[in-house]
């Protein structure tokens, strides 16, 4: 294994405008592919939660002129939105004239220009993959400005042969993407076996053919990418099992990205919350967002320094665990029983969601603030087989637990 101190000197992530987080460092015996990398389990809460409505999906997610600028995914407006970094209520909206939203999943930037991704592939049936180029100097002032004038690079990956629908079962959908140097990079969402694989073309309008470059075990769905302004940190954000992660990879030296040092950090709190996007908002600051999901359309933020130091941190007034849960089982048969054990307020409202976040049972107690615990039980006789999602809400605060039925 490489030595922690490799990490150590992350300077990551000091800024008054995001939550700190807790957590242990430790490793993930029950991956031995990622034996090879330091892997971190962290706890996290939203810094800015819920984004306003009409960013519902947010899929992109850059930190420009002192603003957050993100976009919504498939179907929606081909528009940019900007946010207020304090508290994310929406600014201005910036569209692109005469073009449709195909599926963008992703924006990025460097110094003079802005890119945005319509390359989302869930099928694999897509031969017009494209990102728009927009001079930063061509984005008019106003509250609702239009673009007239950007450029389009067209693309395809020279490995697809097949183009038959596959929803959800290849290796060429991408939703992350980085500006660095004077090319654009990739880092694709494979569905079949969980890698990403690297590609670049030329920041340039052309129609590229693009050749891989390279690809690590991921051990997960890449939904989002950045670069550091100082153009040494790279941070990738995904999910797998409806639980997010992200990997920040240290002193990295021209584009060979996945032989630089790395870290996985696990986020076992975020359950069935789709991250679709991440930015840094300085060299050693970094923010995450996610779509409407477990969680509200919100903004997360990372301190690797206070990451990695073993103890409980303040988050902005409160710490992380203001919900806590004893004796919940992972796999249950015919009924769910834990125990409430903390709460930041004594009322409490109980869930049980399917994977389509439908609700399955809801119900709202009280517990008595002298009570140790409180024991719950939930019904799961006539449920079918499969996972389920146990999702508690107190006060501003809620809590989302992963469980699997087996008769």
């Amino acid at each position: 294994m490489r030595p922690l101190q490799l990490f150590f000197f992350y300077t990551l992530l000091y800024s008054t405008t995001f939550f700190s987080l807790s957590a242990k460092a430790q490793q993930d015996a029950a991956r031995p592919d990622l034996s090879a990398d330091a892997v971190i389990t962290a706890q996290v809460s939203p810094a800015i939660s819920p984004l306003p409505s009409v960013v519902r999906e947010s899929s992109g997610l850059i930190f420009f002129d002192g603003m957050y600028w993100t976009l919504n995914d498939s179907g929606n407006l081909p528009c940019l939105y900007t946010l207020d970094a304090n508290d994310g209520h929406l600014l201005r909206t910036v569209c692109l004239a005469g073009i449709s939203n195909i599926d963008w999943e992703e924006l990025t930037q460097d110094q003079d220009h802005l890119y945005i991704g319509d390359f989302g592939n869930n099928r694999g049936t897509r031969k017009d993959l494209r990102i728009f180029k927009i001079y930063k100097k061509d984005i008019p002032a106003g509250d609702n400005a239009t673009v007239s004038s950007f450029d389009t690079i067209m693309f395809s990956y020279a490995n697809q042969e097949d183009f038959g629908k596959r929803t959800q079962q290849h290796n060429f959908d991408c939703e992350a993407m980085i500006a660095f140097n004077d090319s654009l990079f990739l880092f694709t969402k494979n569905w079949e076996n969980q890698r990403t694989v690297l590609y670049a073309m030329p920041a340039q309008a052309g129609n590229y053919k693009l050749q891989p470059r390279g690809s690590f075990d991921a051990g997960g769905l890449i939904t989002g990418a950045a670069m550091s302004t100082n153009q040494q940190t790279l941070a990738l954000i995904g999910y797998v099992d409806y639980e997010s992660f992200a990997w920040i990879f240290s002193g990295v030296q021209g584009s060979d990205f996945f032989s630089t040092p790395r870290v996985r950090i696990n986020f076992p709190d975020l359950v069935f919350v789709q991250t679709e996007a991440i930015c840094f908002v300085a060299s050693d600051s970094v923010a995450f967002s996610c779509e409407e999901s477990a969680e509200f359309p919100s903004i997360f933020g990372l301190n690797i320094d206070k990451l990695l130091a073993d103890s409980p941190i303040e988050i902005s007034g409160f710490q992380a665990g203001d919900i806590v849960i004893a004796g919940m089982p992972t796999v249950v048969s015919h009924k769910l029983e834990f125990d409430i054990v903390h709460l930041p307020q004594p009322e409490f409202t109980v869930e049980l969601r399917s994977t389509r976040w439908k609700i399955l049972f809801e119900e709202t107690f009280v517990k008595e603030n002298d009570a140790n615990k409180l024991p719950i039980t939930i019904k799961t006789k006539d449920l079918e087989p499969g996972i389920y999602f146990l999702r508690i809400l107190s006060g501003d605060h809620h809590l989302v637990k992963k469980i699997i039925v087996q008769h």
